[in-house]
């Protein structure tokens, strides 16, 4: 049989693709902890392995150490949790942390503030701590003007009452709205020379 250079360029192109490719390997292998997949079908994993900032594949903690080679960083975590990096548009994970610091100005049953008064006393007793009073302001978070006895916001003049040396500031329940006292308003930059913004 006579081998023609385009039979000879096929055979080398077939040879070619039935080698199996390099197996990828992972540049970092995550594993020791808790891997949160986000799969309803597999929602966590022992193990998961990164490539060029991409996962490349998760599973079983000796499934995914094959995938290493001596460039692989392995990461124990130690039974920490590992979840996905989410862009949050809207999250709420800082209102969470600022009313687990500031004082509780929640209506009943989550806290007692339904009045001016009760919310002044709830910002003073706050204050009294020396924990908090080191912080230079005072803080509170969760006030509700429809469950307030006098049905309105706090003014500037109620929260001086509370402190006239130290900032005010506190936070609506919804987040969207806050008071300050004279101090906090003039450490803003406004005054009684400041005029409404439009709108």
């Amino acid at each position: 049989m006579k081998i023609t250079p385009i039979a000879l360029a096929l055979l080398a192109a077939s040879s070619a693709n039935a080698a199996s490719p390099a197996k990828p390997t992972a540049q970092t292998i995550y594993l020791g902890g808790d891997i949160v997949t986000v799969n309803d079908a597999a929602p966590t994993a022992q193990a998961l392995a990164i490539r060029d900032g991409r996962i490349l594949a998760l599973g079983s903690e000796r499934d995914i150490l094959t995938l290493r080679d001596g460039e692989t960083r392995v990461v124990d975590l130690q039974g920490k949790t590992l979840i996905p990096g989410f862009i949050d548009a809207h999250g709420h994970v800082f209102n969470t942390g600022i009313q687990a610091l500031s004082a509780n100005l929640l209506a009943p049953p989550d806290g007692a503030v339904n009045s001016i008064a009760a919310l002044q006393q709830s910002l003073r007793n706050w204050v009294a701590k020396p924990q908090n009073k080191a912080h230079g302001i005072i803080l509170g978070f969760g006030y509700d003007d429809s469950q307030l006895k006098e049905g309105r916001h706090p003014t500037r003049q109620e929260l001086d009452a509370v402190s006239q040396d130290l900032p005010v500031l506190i936070i609506h329940q919804s987040g969207h709205l806050a008071t300050l006292n004279s101090k906090a308003l003039a450490l803003a930059g406004f005054g009684p020379d400041s005029k409404d913004p439009e709108g």
